[in-house]
């Protein structure tokens, strides 16, 4: 059953529901030429694309002339889902970001969200079973650029990795016309 709160802020104005749907309500508004009366009807949800190609559903709501931006899932959490601990992040259970009903969202912390995200793989990282073997291979000789190719991640992830587990870093040796800084060094007393 679909249940309806209003919008803090936006009271008499908008209410969200449980389902992740946002609505007008009827309301009597100035307009150019007297006053408008609008009826209540389910408002159009738009999808944001971040910088990092993470959809969130938004919609636009408007009070004494000023339009406001809302990302639906941070509505429907806060109407619906008590915050006793003060957790700034809501996270989508299933991982669907479009998925805004109330069973789907929870408040978490970051570090709980971005744990939430590697283990959907929402977000690139190595694996509890990658660690180990990308320490044998490194031990091995296999460069951090190479690593970074097989394991789909950075090469800061791989560099991080290895610094977290108290593995030496190998020195990066420049290169002076096809020999070693090093083998440069000694050779021409630099």
């Amino acid at each position: 059953m679909e249940i309806w709160k209003d919008i803090k802020g936006y009271e008499g104005y908008y209410q969200v529901s449980n389902m992740g749907r946002v609505k007008g309500l009827t309301r009597t508004i100035k307009h150019l030429r007297g006053f408008r009366v609008i009826k209540e009807h389910i408002l159009p949800t738009h999808v944001y694309y971040s910088s990092k190609n993470y959809k969130r559903e938004q919609v636009s709501l408007s009070k004494k002339g000023i339009h406001k931006t809302h990302r639906v899932h941070r509505l429907v959490a806060n109407a619906f889902i008590p915050n006793n601990k003060h957790k700034k992040y809501i996270n989508h259970i299933d991982s669907n970001t479009l998925n805004n009903n109330v069973n789907n969202l929870e408040w978490v912390t970051h570090k709980e969200n971005m744990q939430h995200a590697f283990e959907y793989g929402t977000i690139r990282g190595l694996t509890k079973k990658d660690i180990p073997i990308v320490i044998d291979k490194y031990l091995k000789s296999v460069t951090t650029k190479q690593l970074a190719k097989e394991f789909n991640v950075t090469t800061t992830t791989i560099l991080n990795t290895l610094h977290r587990n108290n593995i030496t870093i190998r020195n990066k040796r420049a290169t002076l016309i096809g020999c070693s800084f090093f083998y440069a060094v000694a050779l021409f007393h630099i």
